[in-house]
C-alpha cells in the first residue's frame, strides 16, 4: 500500500493540560474585568442627569428634579415624589466554571419607596412604556448604553486575547 503514515504525541500532556486550564482561568479573570469596565463606562453615562426642559421649571404643573411634581396650586404632590437617581448605581460581575456574568442595578426609590429608575432608564423593548418618553428627553436606556459601551470597547477582546496568549507562553 504506498502511502504515508505520521505518528504524534504530545511530549509531556499533563503540562500543555495544566496550561490550558490556565488559560481558561485567566481568560475569566480578563473577561471579568473587562466586564466591569463596561458598566463603569456605562455608569458614567447613566448617572449624569440630561438639561432640564421647560418641564422642569414653573408655571405649574411641572416636575422638580430630585424633589417631584408640583401642582397647578403650586403645591408638592405627596404621591409624586423624587429620589436621585444619580448615585445608586452599582454592579456586580461573578465568574464561575460556566462563564462570566454580571447586573447592573439601579434601585433609586421615591420617598414613596417606589422604585422607579426602570420607568427612566427602561429597557430594550422600552418597557415601562414612560421609557420613551424619557429617552424623547434625553434619559439614556440602560441596556443601549451597555451595548454601546461594549462595542465601543471592542478592544477589550483583543487586550484579553493578548493576555491568555501571554499566559499561555509563560506556562
Amino acid at each position: 500500500m504506498g502511502g504515508l503514515t505520521l505518528k504524534a504525541r504530545i511530549a509531556n500532556p499533563k503540562e500543555v493540560i495544566a496550561r490550558l486550564n490556565g488559560l481558561k482561568n485567566a481568560g475569566r479573570e480578563e473577561f471579568k474585568t473587562a466586564l466591569e469596565e463596561i458598566f463603569e463606562e456605562s455608569i458614567k453615562v447613566l448617572k449624569t442627569y440630561p438639561p432640564p426642559t421647560e418641564g422642569n421649571s414653573p408655571p405649574p404643573p411641572y416636575y422638580e428634579r430630585k424633589k417631584g411634581m408640583y401642582s397647578y396650586g403650586g403645591y408638592l404632590r405627596p404621591n409624586r415624589l423624587s429620589g436621585d437617581l444619580t448615585n445608586q448605581w452599582k454592579y456586580e460581575v461573578k465568574s464561575n466554571d460556566r462563564g462570566v456574568g454580571g447586573n447592573l442595578v439601579n434601585d433609586a426609590f421615591n420617598p414613596g419607596h417606589v422604585p422607579y429608575a426602570g420607568y427612566v432608564h427602561g429597557t430594550a423593548d422600552h418597557e415601562p412604556p414612560q421609557t420613551l418618553f424619557h429617552k424623547d428627553h434625553g434619559w439614556p436606556v440602560a441596556i443601549e448604553v451597555v451595548r454601546e459601551k461594549t462595542r465601543a470597547d471592542a478592544p477589550i477582546m483583543q487586550r484579553v486575547l493578548r493576555a491568555i496568549a501571554n499566559k499561555f507562553n509563560r506556562g
